[in-house]
């Protein structure tokens, strides 16, 4: 315990007595006075270093105490998340329920106090001792089969996948296991002989390369649930279906065919032998009640916060729980015996009440649930807020000094404390930093700390005063990191485009057909693996695996369904070349554009000063690589005498506001003013809050420009940036009017400029001649783009969301009153917002008034795109305020809005939108410190397409590493090409597919800028096998991976690189594969070399030249020597080697190729 926090009230009365009747075991006592930010305090003060269980009304308050907990006591410290069930409906992300199982495992581990909410406390947990005998425990000792590891793993939850991207998730290939255990950053690599364990290693989940060789490893549950006995659940299933079908089937025929299509497979997997792993499943495999008292020690000392509003909660819970049970009961989708998943809060309170229980209320009134044998009252009460004031700060403090308080700051950290007690003291309070947590402050001192808690309090009695950082500073500035399971990226986006049989695919000279398959084929004695793709009519093309790089997958946005070419005809020539004509016209401009920038001279700004580092160290979360790397590249531009033009890619809530905030705060420590333009009023506002509340304590000054400003206000403004009184102005295009004047403007940032309007961009354009101009875009810009155009575009791209954040519930369910009803208001509970996307504005306000007479406890706004556009933005901007609790509105909300609030969306006839469009719509929640919610429903008995069908199904396992995640990613992308480089690009997206786009603008921006030289494309034809063979690689879709992975190899480096890869994966390759890596390898050292053709005759092998690119004949002779006296020159019509192989083995003949191309490049410089 860290004795700082707890010295100044332990000489106080009333809290001995307490400490003293909680150290006897006196239950239950009940304190009351306590304000709600102490709660967390004083159970920690009094537990004397004992076990804790602290139950609150909501995840958001068991967030906090646990954190508090965790400083105060200075040990670890756990949260149980809020267990989320609809019945009959499984969440699409399983993240909840992995954490939950994680926090369990720690329970049984070393972690003995626990903060919860009530929610998170109602449901059956399986008995402690198969949890511990569920575990998993390796080392290089152990013996298990990968068979039965993934026996063993499936039962916890696991889930068979090809490719390991997210926890909880296995992946068998012949004596190669990998695993993604539950709680864990990397996926686990466990190579076998036969049932040893050869060696484990941490893996890289997005490269799938080993990075850290391990000892020994714990693979825990990925959920709640470890399948039990199966037959016996079986059994019991198969009774309760009969029960169901026999008392259905006269008056519920639906109810019953339900019931029978759901659970008749679930039966039949448990007869085979296959574990199941829905948690509804729970009642059929254990029926003892256990609860999380189970997994603590018996001295636990049992905290309920408010146990009023605990009761209610649970009662609310129970209640939302039966009605909806009842509807899905009478469909079909559950049985009887599922409503025992969950448990009676009476139950839970009965098990409580055997342990030492401390009730804690702020006012004094009494409960039926609790009869105490001891109360106490408490003087206390809640911290002001100093609202960024230190002159307010000050005098509370000499205040507190004159009155003998014990004082305590937490700043949040060492840099922030140590420049509070500088700031101090220059208001004459003497304030001592420490860092030492077991010190005792004397009456009258004041302690700052490096640390970070909820909000402060004070013990009026035993006088001693907590002040947090968010008192001292705004809300939104001390705004501090909760603990949230991370945000993985997973596989690359780029692993979206493997192939499956039927996908359209683009072949760079044939045009676009249908992928068919690999088959692999025999000629002239040797086997080769054939990419077949069909085209129009019965036209039918083998590509040669190893030149599946002239192949990709098309894409040209979210559903775009292309045309199929046909073999021979100049349909496919004349499109590419329109493309390339078009690609060529843009990027001459762009580097035009880029060359004039190069030589115009603008202001260069100054280094970063002292205010510039600490103004960054207030940042309250940990920066993302790309965040940093892209401050970095704007300091070098602002810092540089070029005018910068540079573009900031990231989705909202990325990391973009920090960074350009960064920018902003640059300029104004150099004199500059700033404007930050936005497209929207609400848009504005919220940046300017943003700023607002990281900037007045430096005293930047900041005002607003847009519609809603009074003509008075705007002429203050508008005077305010002519003499120069305003810092930095947010505003709409109002920013851009003609009488708009700056003092000395220094940087403009743009955000979302794709969204103004003609006359707008011009202007935008004519400002950027003469001033640093900073756009930022929340469409995702490809990362193959943003490649290509590296060297005339300036652009930085944010990859990765920069907070940890809980998983989005995702529900896809039949639309249900009452689930909508729950939802609205749970939501509404814990003080949130809701949008509701209704997509279709005829009926829209119909809608509205049945939305009404469903949840008449909300305030309930509409907004659609076909409103005036004021109109629009005064809507947006009163929700925005709080001033409704749900926004009924059509999908304008899909891009742009980051409401905190709001952390629930229901969208209407979700089977109509693309699935991109859900994926944004999913993104519009979950940016807070809250568990958000997202349902996706359909209308009862509506008939799906099966495009709809296969987005729904998307849809059910939506996290951020899906394949659904990643082929939205891929449409947004493609869309923000079309924003970036202009409609008609995007027309040519359409026509030839992305990837193949993508290489053409690489290739125009190189020969435009004349970076490499021309190259031909070498053909390769010898008579060795070289393919994957099945027992390597057995799955298509991996084989196909690998196929790309070789067909790209370049240099030595990459050879190396993908061998090592595929025996990382696969283990050692067999010699056919060997082969094919080689001949790729070769195919490139003869590109270089200027070699067209390499083909094989019955004595000899043939490198044909062509001369028009030039040919080194000095390296060339120098090199001949390499092939032993085997090897001629020719230097007919064509300029030939011609290598002799009589007796030369082909696997020996390709390596000796592969050396005399070494040998001719030697000397020259690599491209």
């Amino acid at each position: 315990m860290n004795e700082i926090f707890f010295a100044p009230i332990m000489e106080d009365a009333e809290i001995i007595r307490l400490s003293d009747s909680v150290g006897q075991g006196q239950s239950p006592c009940a304190v009351f006075g306590v304000s709600d930010s102490q709660k967390a305090h004083l159970a920690s003060a009094v537990s004397g270093g004992r076990p804790i269980l602290f139950i609150t009304w909501s995840n958001e308050r068991a967030e906090r105490a646990a954190e508090d907990m965790e400083i105060y006591l200075g040990r670890e410290t756990a949260v149980l998340p809020a267990r989320e069930a609809i019945p009959g409906v499984r969440a699409g992300s399983g993240q909840s329920t992995m954490e939950r199982a994680q926090t369990i495992c720690r329970l049984l581990e070393n972690v003995d106090v626990l903060s919860a909410g009530i929610d998170a406390l109602l449901y059956n947990l399986m008995p402690p001792s198969v949890w511990r005998s569920a575990v998993i425990r390796l080392d290089h000792s152990s013996r298990i089969s990968p068979a039965a590891l993934r026996s063993r793993c499936l039962k916890m939850g696991y889930q068979d996948a090809e490719t390991v991207v997210q926890p909880g998730e296995i992946s068998i290939r012949g004596g190669i296991a990998d695993v993604f255990p539950a709680g864990w950053d990397n996926p686990l690599r466990i190579e076998f002989f036969d049932d040893e364990i050869d060696s484990m290693r941490l893996i890289d989940a997005a490269t799938q390369r080993s990075v850290k060789r391990l000892d020994s490893a714990v693979i825990t549950p990925a959920g709640e649930f470890c399948a039990g006995d199966l037959k016996k659940a079986g059994a019991l299933l198969r009774a309760q279906l009969a029960a169901y079908e026999k008392k259905a089937r006269r008056n519920n025929p639906q109810g019953a065919e339900e019931a029978q299509n759901i659970f008749q497979p679930v039966i039949d997997a448990l007869d085979s032998g296959a574990p199941a792993a829905d948690d509804e499943l729970f009642p059929y495999f254990y029926s003892e009640y256990t609860s999380i008292l189970d997994f603590l020690p018996d001295d636990v000392l049992v905290v309920l916060d408010e146990p009023r509003r605990i009761r209610e909660r649970a009662d609310n819970a129970a209640m939302e729980y039966s009605e909806i049970f009842k509807e899905q009961l009478i469909k079909g989708r559950v049985l009887p015996l599922h409503a025992e998943y969950l448990r009676p809060y009476d139950q839970l309170l009965a098990k409580l009440k055997e342990k030492t229980l401390l009730s804690m209320q702020s006012i004094t009134a009494s409960c039926r649930d609790i009869s105490p044998q001891a109360v106490f009252t408490l003087s206390a009460r809640s911290m002001q807020s100093f609202q960024n004031s230190p002159s307010l700060l000050a005098k509370e403090l000499t205040g507190l000094r004159i009155n003998k308080f014990k004082t305590l700051l937490c700043a949040g950290g060492e840099n922030k404390a140590r420049r509070l007690v500088t700031e101090l003291e220059s208001l004459n309070v003497y304030a001592q930093y420490v860092s030492d947590l077991s010190l005792k402050p004397a009456p009258g001192e004041i302690f700052v700390l490096p640390c970070r808690i909820s909000r402060g309090f004070e013990y009026t009695e035993a006088r001693m005063s907590l002040i947090s950082e968010g008192d001292i500073f705004s809300a939104s500035r001390s705004q501090r990191p909760i603990r949230r399971a991370k945000r993985r990226d997973g596989a690359s986006i780029a692993d979206v485009m493997e192939l499956k049989a039927g996908d359209y695919v683009v072949h760079d000279n044939y045009g676009i057909g249908v992928y068919k398959g690999i088959t692999k084929i025999k000629t002239d004695g040797v086997y080769r693996d054939y990419i077949t793709i069909n085209y129009q009519g019965t036209d039918k093309l083998y590509v040669p695996a190893e030149q599946l790089k002239l192949v990709q997958k098309y894409m040209g946005g979210e559903d775009a369904v292309p045309k199929i070419n046909k073999l021979g005809s100049k349909e496919w020539a004349g499109a590419k070349a329109r493309a390339k004509k078009a690609i060529r016209d843009m990027t001459d401009e762009l580097i035009a554009l880029y060359s004039k920038r190069e030589a115009a001279q603008g202001y260069a700004f100054s280094a970063d000063t002292p205010f510039q580092r600490n103004f960054e160290d207030d940042f309250p979360f940990t920066e993302t690589p790309d965040q940093l790397k892209a401050i970095d590249e704007i300091k070098h531009d602002m810092e540089s005498s070029r005018v910068m033009d540079r573009l900031l890619c990231g989705d909202v809530g990325y990391g973009k506001t920090e960074v350009a905030m960064r920018a902003a705060f640059k300029a104004v420590m150099d004199g500059k003013q700033v404007a930050f333009l936005s497209p929207t009023t609400i848009l504005a506002q919220q940046h300017y809050n943003t700023m607002a509340a990281r900037m007045l304590p430096y005293g930047v000054r900041l005002d607003v420009l847009s519609r809603f400003r009074s003509p008075r206000e705007r002429k203050q403004v508008l005077s305010g940036l002519r003499e120069g009184s305003i810092d930095i102005v947010s505003g709409t295009h109002a920013l851009l009017a003609k009488d708009v004047a700056f003092k000395d403007l220094g940087l403009l940032i743009v955000d979302e400029e794709q969204r103004f309007g003609v006359a707008h961009k011009e202007r935008i354009k004519q400002l950027k001649s003469s001033i640093d101009v900073l756009t930022l875009t929340a469409t995702p810009i490809p990362r193959t783009l943003h490649m290509s155009l590296v060297g005339v575009r300036d652009m930085s791209v944010l990859d990765s969301a920069p907070e940890e954040r809980y998983p989005v519930q995702t529900y896809v369910a039949e639309y249900s009153r009452l689930m909508v009803r729950d939802a609205i208001l749970r939501e509404l509970s814990r003080g949130g917002q809701v949008y509701f996307v209704y997509n279709r504005i005829q009926g829209i306000e119909t809608f509205a008034q049945n939305l009404k007479e469903l949840v008449p406890e909300a305030r309930i706004g509409i907004g659609h795109g076909q409103m005036p556009e004021g109109e629009l933005e005064k809507v947006m901007l009163e929700f925005y305020d709080g001033g409704f609790d749900v926004l009924l509105c059509t999908a304008i909300i899909e891009n742009g809005l980051d409401i905190p609030r709001v952390n629930t969306i229901i969208v209407y006839d979700a089977d109509k939108f693309g699935l991109s469009q859900l994926y944004q719509l999913k993104g519009r929640v979950g940016r807070s410190n809250r568990i958000a919610y997202a349902y996706f429903t359909f209308r009862p008995g509506s008939v799906l397409t099966e495009t709809a069908e296969k987005r729904l199904n998307a849809l059910r396992e939506f996290t951020d590493m899906g394949s659904g995640f990643k082929i939205a990613l891929r449409d947004l992308e493609i869309r923000g090409a079309g924003n970036m480089l202009g409609g008609e690009q995007h027309g040519h997206i359409a026509q030839i597919g992305y990837e193949l786009y993508c290489r053409l603008v690489k290739e125009a921006v190189n020969e435009g800028m004349e970076q490499s030289p021309k190259r031909p494309e070498t053909i390769v034809e010898l008579k060795v096998d070289a393919y994957i063979s099945e027992d390597y690689i057995r799955s298509e879709a991996q084989k196909v991976n690998a196929y790309k992975r070789i067909a790209a190899v370049e240099d030595e480096a990459d050879k190396e690189d993908i061998l090592e890869e595929l025996i990382d994966r696969y283990g050692d390759p067999p010699q056919c594969v060997l082969n094919l890596i080689n001949i790729a390898y070769m195919r490139s050292l003869a590109s270089r070399v200027g070699i067209t053709h390499i083909t094989q005759r019955p004595d000899a092998i043939v490198m044909r030249f062509d001369a028009s690119l030039g040919v080194n004949f000095e390296g060339l002779t120098r090199a001949l020597s390499v092939l032993d006296k085997r090897a001629s020159i020719s230097a007919g019509d064509k300029l030939a080697v011609i290598y002799r192989t009589l007796g030369v083995d082909s696997a020996d003949a390709v390596t000796h190729i592969v050396k005399f191309l070494e040998n001719a490049l030697s000397g020259e410089k690599q491209d």
